[in-house]
């Protein structure tokens, strides 16, 4: 009975709002044929380098490079532990032929961004420094590794078919995989681990193999991105034996292992890289790039000068970005607008609470809406202070898309703009 009551409570306050909360929101869309409208509000935009975020065990993984002219080149690189799943015994007849058949990486798709049309190179090389799980990580960390490439020298280039079924042995439904065969020596080196110590526990392994890097050679045109699954059981080291004519397997996983995701940007002689050669420039777009890459900055510095003349209740307040990138390509789905409080730490504004918030892509009309009607309200009643805004790509760690955006330079074709929705106070 007490619980039901404390749920009723709630109930009944999440159901209270202050006189001057309430907006548009609550009207119909007729309504606002009665208020006040403006969309001459000045929008101070820039684009300027994201922070590195964290990376550690994310979602997904990725790793790849691309280019574009905009945006210069993106290289992506995975770190991560290879764990083993059981205590292994690979052979029961020590009196029986043995010998190892091949040693394979398999990474479970869960996406791509870019050019798939071309086969790439990758690689994947031996870390010689210790990861651990329990540590934090952000999207600019390396970790040394050893020199010599752990893919097999057969190998010489990979297509990637993030939506193609695979053959693995007389299975020809296996879910599509990037499958990476691995050298011959790594594989004798392995094996030779057969009830050794290393084989006794994963602290003992990791100490004797401390993980693994993959990265593809840096694009001279497009380009493309991997996105893999590190908590499926398909994504896997499988190291392939053979006991007299008994064939056999053992699998490796990355499931609770640690992983990082690293990026390097690199914007010279991009289109952005006079922004950010020139920070206090206004320019006809702005840019948003995932993986740490690039946000844009905004302020509202005329705002206040709306209630010059008296208090003014704002029914609606709908902030409008167009989108200037070629939407045939991969663009964010969603983007974010955060508000920059007086400890200079970027945080959710009032109005992210509202299911009205917005921030999803709009193909048909090619922009992203904003509805930030009690952020303003409370700029203009003097409860909160503009202290800045950014636009960033929601899941930026673990996708690669950019887009172009018109910025609030007034007159630019594409002007971002807020529209304000509102009734005077006198």
């Amino acid at each position: 009975m007490f619980l039901a009551g404390v749920a009723v409570i709630l109930l009944l306050f999440s159901n209270c709002k202050k006189p001057e909360d309430i907006g548009v929101s609550t009207l119909p869309d007729d309504d606002l044929v009665y208020t006040d409208y403006s969309d001459t509000a000045s929008v101070l935009t820039f684009t300027i380098k994201e922070d590195t975020l964290r990376a550690d065990e994310l979602s997904r993984a990725v790793f790849g490079s691309v280019k574009d002219p905009d945006m210069g080149i993106t290289d992506v690189s995975f770190f991560g532990q290879v764990l083993l799943t059981s205590t292994p015994n690979l052979i029961s007849d020590s009196s029986a032929l043995r010998g190892i058949d091949s040693l394979v990486l398999a990474l479970d798709y869960s996406g791509y961004y870019g050019d798939t049309t071309l086969p790439v190179n990758i690689s994947v090389f031996r870390l010689s420094e210790d990861m651990h799980i329990d540590s934090t990580y952000y999207s600019n960390k390396t970790f040394t590794t050893e020199t010599t490439n752990l893919v097999h020298p057969s190998v010489t280039s990979f297509d990637i078919r993030p939506n193609t079924s695979v053959v693995v042995g007389t299975d020809s439904n296996q879910v599509p995989q990037l499958r990476i065969r691995l050298s011959d020596e790594l594989a004798d080196s392995i094996f030779d681990k057969n009830r050794e110590i290393e084989f006794s526990s994963n602290i003992l392994w990791k100490a004797w193999f401390k993980g693994i890097q993959i990265k593809m050679d840096q694009a001279t045109d497009k380009g493309e991105l991997v996105y893999f699954n590190t908590s499926s059981e398909n994504t896997k080291m499988t190291l392939y034996y053979h006991e007299g004519t008994t064939s056999k397997s053992y699998n490796f996983t990355l499931i609770g292992a640690a992983s990082v995701t690293n990026t390097v940007h690199d914007f010279t002689g991009s289109t952005v890289d006079a922004q950010l050669q020139s920070p206090t420039t206004e320019y006809d777009v702005n840019y948003l790039k995932a993986l740490g890459g690039l946000k844009t900055v905004l302020s509202f510095p005329q705002l206040k000068h709306f209630v010059d003349s008296g208090s003014i209740l704002i029914n609606k307040a709908l902030l409008e970005i167009n989108i200037v990138s070629d939407t045939s390509v991969k663009i964010p789905a969603n983007i974010l607008l955060l508000a920059k409080n007086e400890s200079d730490v970027y945080e959710f504004p009032i109005d992210y609470y509202e299911r009205s918030y917005g921030g999803t892509v709009d193909l048909l009309n090619r922009k992203y809406s904003f509805n930030i009607t009690r952020t303003v309200q409370h700029i203009l009643d003097g409860r909160d202070v503009d202290n800045g805004f950014s636009l960033n790509i929601l899941g930026s760690m673990i996708s690669g898309n950019s887009v172009a955006i018109g910025s609030g330079k007034t007159g630019s074709a594409s002007q971002m703009k807020l529209k304000l929705y509102y009734t005077k106070l006198y």
